[in-house]
Parts: C-alpha cells; structure tokens; sequence
C-alpha cells in the first residue's frame, strides 16, 4: 500500500496542490509513519474531506480523493462509485477514466455488492466497458461460505485471519510491534466488513490490541467455538433464505463475522451485516474476566443464527417509531418474531423472553408505566436492577416479541400485517390492533 501522498500525486489533476495542502495540514504528524496503524484514520478524515468538496459542488477534487481512496483498498467499491459519480458531475466521465478507476479493484476484495455498478445511471453509456464487464463478471471477491449469485453471502474469513494475528503478537514483548502484527495480519488485508467495524467499533487498533492482548485467556477460551463455524454459517444462509421468502421485498445484504474488542455485538455498513464474534461463548469460557457491564452481552453459538435474521430484519425496516419506548420496543420485536418464523423450529428461544414469560404480568404492569418514556435503558439494555437480580436485561426485546406476534395472529392478511410491522409508523394501531395489554 502506497503513502496517502503519494497515492494521490498519481491520479491527474490540475487541483492536486490545494488538495496535498489541505492533507498535509491534516495528516503531516503520520506522513512519514511506515507502520501504517493510523492509516486507517487517516483514510476516514480523507473521506470526510472528500465529502467536504462534494457539498461545495467541488466535484473535480472530490473524485481524486476517492478515487486515491478506491486505489489504496479503502471501502473500494464505494469509494470507487463516488469518484465516478463525482467524475460524472464534473462532465469529465469517459471510457478511460472509467478505467483507471475500476482496474485497481479487479485485485482486491469488494464490499459484495458489485452488481450496484450496473445500476448507476451515470454508468448507463458504458455498459460495454471491458474492465467494468469483467467486475459485473466476477461479483464475487472476498473469501466466503461460497454462496450462489444474487443471494447474500456470510463472509468467515477475518475470524482466521484474526488468530493467525493472536497467534504472532504472543511471540512478542513489544507493544508497538503487537499492533503492528494485529494491522498487518488482520485489518488490512480483512474484510471490508472488517475495516467498517473498525472504523465504526474500535476505539483505535492500539485501543483493540490493548483489550486483546490483556484477555488473551478469554480470546483463548472462545477460539474453538468461533471457529468451528460450518454448520452455524449454513444455518444463517438458510434462515437468511427463509427469511426471503417470507417477505420476498426483502433487500439483499451480505453478513460478515468478525472479531472486535467486545464493544458490540453488530452493527451495519454499506457493506452489510458485522457481527462481533468476540462474543460467542461456551459453557468453559472465562466471561466473568471481562468487563463487568459486558459480561451480560454473551452469547451461544446456537444463537448466531438467530442473532443474524434479527439483524437482517433490522436492515430491512424503514422506519424506527417516533421516539417513544412503544416504538423503539416493536421494532426490536418486530426483529425477534420475524426471526422466529425464518428459522421455525430450531429457533433460539433468548433468555429474555424465558423470564419474560415466567414473569410476564409483572412486566406488562411495569411497561404501561414506562410505554410513552423517551428513555429506554430499563428495556432495552442492562440495567442496574438487572444486576442486582430483580429485573432481567433487554425485556423490551420480549413485550415487542409478544405485541408483533399477537398482531400477526390477528390479522387476516399475514403480508399486510408484515409490511405494517416492519414499517411501524403507527405503534400505538400496532398495539390497538394486537390487543396484548388487554390479554
């Protein structure tokens, strides 16, 4: 990988020294760094440099970032949209350009949906372009589980990629060299499911090293379990499939599992699903040497699947109440009983929902005093009468559960009901409708 600097001297343009001075302001203290563990962040101030020029309808200089950005790996693909997008603005699109744009990526691995390159109507005229025939040819880059085209793929390969790192900061004393072999070794030759949950999840790689290398008997513990990961990952394509066909509206997106510092358990990106396999546990793991308010957010391996049609439902809601704890708390129900039904009967039933169930008229009481609050840490998070034993973390999760469920069971017109529920612009006709609190 080439310096920032010099990286961008390569890509013509007659606005290269107000864009090198506005870098070197920005970045001067890691021009001359040649272990790369800030470049990372350097790439995300670029962005946001690029993202500057294009609000002030500077196309020509926001298209030499990205295009920089799309050469050095950096979200490739959709760094490598923006500058043709932005090359398109700025009138100066042509086969060449076009090109030298696209060629970098034929060798790298994308964020997996290349296919959005056929659909931009800036890229309409050139269709018979050869280098972007060969990209719409090959959509399929990044190590994966080897799913079928048009269908979302489960990307597994920075869990291997992690441990072969792990597996070389022991052999070093050095701090700095661990977070170099932990840069080197696993974020920047990940996944670009990897790169969005660092820049989105780590505090920073010498933050993520920290964390790993003093629970090194935690990371340890769950190694096994995580990578032993064929049968979970079948059963998150199949849940994914099901999913799909009960709602076919459903937006595509790829899944990613990665290893973070235990500071969530998913998120998303452009690039899809992320989900932090630091937290998939088994029965020997040594949770209680983590963090005491991260020591609740663990799970099974037998979850995952669960886990990940949840997430994926949330990736295909289109709108999240208005503000209100109802609101908030059907949406991740929403999430859970679509789940439930994707995956029938080798569902996950939560720990949530057991003692939910086993206390459920003491908790309905308790949600009516708090169902309009704008503060949702009781419901939806751990709670400090969840650790004092008196409450359970996330019961949110399971009045939402039992409000979508109770809705769709009403309901006639089961696709109806399902649009209704994922789009949740109305809670209070969702609960009208379910007739849960008048059970």
């Amino acid at each position: 990988m080439t310096s920032i600097k010099s990286g961008l001297s390569r890509v013509p343009s007659v606005t290269f020294l107000s864009i090198s001075a506005l870098i070197f302001c920005c970045f001067s203290a890691h021009a001359a760094d040649e272990n790369r563990v800030d470049m990372l962040a350097e790439y995300l101030q670029l962005q946001e440099i690029a993202e500057h020029f294009w609000e002030q309808q500077s196309y020509s200089q926001a298209a030499e970032i990205y295009e920089m950005l799309a050469r050095n790996g950096f979200r490739p693909l959709n760094s490598a949209l923006g500058a043709l997008d932005a090359y398109s603005r700025s009138m100066q699109l042509d086969n060449e350009i076009l090109a030298r744009v696209l060629l970098p990526l034929q060798d790298m691995p994308l964020e997996g949906n290349v296919r959005n390159l056929a659909e931009r109507e800036f890229l309409k005229n050139f269709q018979d372009n050869e280098v972007l025939l060969t990209l719409l040819g090959n959509p399929q880059t990044e190590e994966n589980k080897g799913s079928e085209p048009g269908e979302a793929a489960v990307f597994v390969s920075d869990i291997d990629r992690f441990y072969r790192a792990f597996d070389l900061a022991e052999n070093t004393e050095s701090f700095t060299e661990k977070i170099n072999i932990y840069t080197e070794n696993y974020l920047l030759p990940g996944t670009q499911g990897l790169r969005d949950f660092a820049a989105i999840k780590f505090d920073s790689m010498t933050g993520f090293t920290s964390f790993v290398e003093s629970h090194r008997d935690y990371y340890q513990a769950i190694r096994d379990t995580i990578t032993d990961y064929q049968t979970t990952t079948r059963r998150v394509e199949t849940g994914i499939r099901q999913l799909q066909a009960i709602y076919p509206e459903s937006t595509d997106t790829d899944v990613y599992l990665v290893i973070g510092q235990h500071t969530s358990f998913g998120t998303v990106s452009s690039a899809g699903l992320l989900i932090g396999m630091e937290n998939i546990v088994d029965a020997d793991t040594p949770v209680d040497t983590l963090p005491e308010h991260r020591q609740p957010v663990v799970a099974s391996m037998e979850s995952l699947p669960f886990i990940v049609v949840h997430e994926y439902v949330h990736f295909n809601q289109t709108h999240g109440g208005d503000g209100r704890l109802l609101g908030g708390v059907i949406t991740e129900g929403v999430a859970d009983f679509l789940a439930e039904l994707a995956l029938g009967n080798e569902a996950y039933i939560p720990p949530y929902r057991v003692w939910g169930e086993e206390h459920e008229a003491y908790v309905k009481s308790e949600f009516v005093k708090d169902i309009n609050s704008r503060d949702w840490s009781r419901w939806l998070a751990t709670s400090p009468e969840h650790l004092k034993g008196n409450w359970f973390r996330d019961l949110g999760y399971f009045i939402g559960y039992r409000i979508a469920r109770a809705f769709y069971e009403q309901a006639d017109d089961k696709d109806g009901a399902l649009i209704v529920l994922l789009n949740n612009a109305d809670p209070d006709g969702i609960l009208r409708e379910s007739a849960y609190l008048a059970e």
